[in-house]
């Protein structure tokens, strides 16, 4: 599949669609290796888009954002932002997933890009497990700033 998706991936995608859930899962986590290359990234990435709402999209935009967010976050991030998603929940799994990779190299830039992506009901266990464990331990200032300035610090 990934070969036939190198050559035409909105045929390769559109065939996979009809595949078994489970079968398509499995396949999900080969294509990443489209958006490595400068030739295929732009094609898979519309098929991507293309691709019927739901969570093996959710699930192929994950593992492409992964992939694409290790070597150019803010492209990633600048497409991620033109998707639209029928179910909003849909989103986060993909947003999680690259901002995960880019905090890497800018931990600021993106807490500050998936802020706002993130449903209140969900903020909390985001600012107890993201920023309190993950950022906090490798920048304490710059987790503590962030806080402060969302009004999230405790008092």
């Amino acid at each position: 599949m990934l070969t036939w998706a190198r050559v035409d991936p909105s045929a390769a995608l559109a065939v996979m669609a009809e595949l078994p859930y489970d079968q398509q899962r499995g396949l999900a986590q080969s294509m990443d290796k489209l958006v490595k290359e400068d030739e295929t990234r732009s094609p898979y990435l519309q098929a991507l888009v293309e691709y019927p709402d739901g969570p093996v999209r959710a699930r192929l935009l994950e593992e492409a954002l992964d992939e694409w967010s290790g070597f150019d976050p803010a492209a990633a991030a600048g497409w991620f932002d033109t998707l639209e998603f029928s179910a909003p929940e849909q989103a986060l799994g993909p947003a999680f997933e690259l901002a995960e990779n880019w905090f890497e190299s800018a931990p600021r830039t993106a807490v500050d890009w998936v802020w706002p992506k993130i449903p209140a009901e969900v903020r909390k266990e985001f600012v107890t497990d993201f920023v309190h464990r993950e950022w906090a331990n490798r920048d304490p200032e710059g987790a503590k700033a962030w806080l402060e300035e969302n009004g999230l610090a405790e008092r």
